[in-house]
């Protein structure tokens, strides 16, 4: 039986179609009064329970072989710290905890490449940087936490393994996240601009299919970067514009303004708590733009992620089939 927490999330509803698409049991752990829309129809057992609140995952945990960990709080606007703090650290402590009570098989936690340590200057990315768990940026921080834990933690017998995925795009994106909504908005020309820089993008259900083999090939004790392709935010418009046939033109933000802007528009979101896209930490990694290396996850388990091109294909066309106020 394999358990997955935050099932009905972005990578976890991905994930889990992946499992049963091999025929493997699911067994989907959500929060009460969760919105369990991208699990609808799909052959699952779905449980309650809390990664904040141990004793709801004992009788979760019972009979499962492998446990996928995905919940966690992702924030790139201010005002979620102490919550990220909660679920992402203390939440991963309390799996953990439960994993090694239950004599759980195997761990696959789902950390971030925001979580590794980053040099800058075009430095490349790859399992040889550690952990950085005093870095500014709150999320990167909590995930690094968690990541340190989960090694820590096989030091007491637990055989966990770590994916370190980059930012991701794909279908089945309900809610949507908010590399799909930056998507939908560029598609339906909401927004004008663009931030200078890029990031590396990779395909959701290439993630989950990496999971998979994580779970079944991984090492203990090892964390995989999952990277797709690198790009740069015009060239991400500009596909965009490719694929839906009319011009999507987008002007870049001045370099001598972004940071300010920045700046400001984070201290206005977290003064009124309303959301926006360009905060301090989104700057920030753009213009880092660090070169990641997935050589290890291609070597050791297959891992061979679709072209970015094909994949914004493919989610531009699961949004336009999944409700109107996903794309006009």
């Amino acid at each position: 039986m394999n358990l997955v927490t935050g099932a009905n999330g972005f990578v976890g509803n991905n994930l889990v179609r992946s499992l049963l698409a091999q025929g493997d049991a699911v067994r989907c752990m959500v929060r009460e009064k969760s919105n369990l829309r991208s699990l609808e129809g799909l052959p699952v057992e779905t449980v309650t329970g809390d990664v904040t609140n141990r004793q709801s995952l004992m009788a979760a945990f019972d009979g499962v072989d492998t446990v996928y960990h995905l919940a966690a709080v992702i924030a790139i606007a201010p005002g979620r710290e102490e919550l990220m703090e909660q679920v992402n650290v203390l939440g991963t402590d309390n799996v953990i905890e439960a994993c090694l009570e239950k004599g759980i098989r195997r761990l696959c936690h789902v950390s971030s490449s925001h979580a590794l340590h980053e040099p800058g200057g075009n430095t490349v990315v790859d399992e040889g940087q550690p952990f950085d768990d005093e870095q500014r940026m709150v999320y990167g921080r909590t995930k690094a936490r968690a990541s340190c834990h989960v090694l820590a933690s096989c030091q007491r017998g637990l055989d966990a393994v770590i994916a370190c995925p980059t930012g991701m795009i794909g279908p089945n994106d309900f809610r949507p996240s908010e590399s799909g909504q930056s998507v939908i908005d560029y598609a339906n020309a909401r927004v004008r601009t663009y931030i200078p820089g890029g990031y590396t993008f990779v395909d959701v259900r290439d993630v989950a299919d990496a999971l998979i083999g994580l779970a079944e090939k991984g090492r203990s004790g090892e964390y995989y970067l999952l990277a797709g392709q690198r790009i740069t935010m015009r060239e991400l418009v500009e596909i965009i514009g490719d694929i839906t046939g009319q011009d999507r033109l987008a002007l870049g933000v001045p370099a001598g303004v972004i940071g300010p802007l920045a700046t400001l528009m984070t201290g206005w979101a977290r003064l009124t708590k309303t959301r926006t896209i360009i905060t301090t930490d989104v700057v920030e990694t753009l213009r880092a733009n660090p070169v990641f290396d997935a050589t290890k996850a291609r070597n050791e388990l297959g891992f061979s992620p679709r072209p970015l091109h094909q994949c914004l294909e493919e989610t531009l066309a699961w949004f336009r089939a999944h409700g109107p106020t996903h794309m006009a």
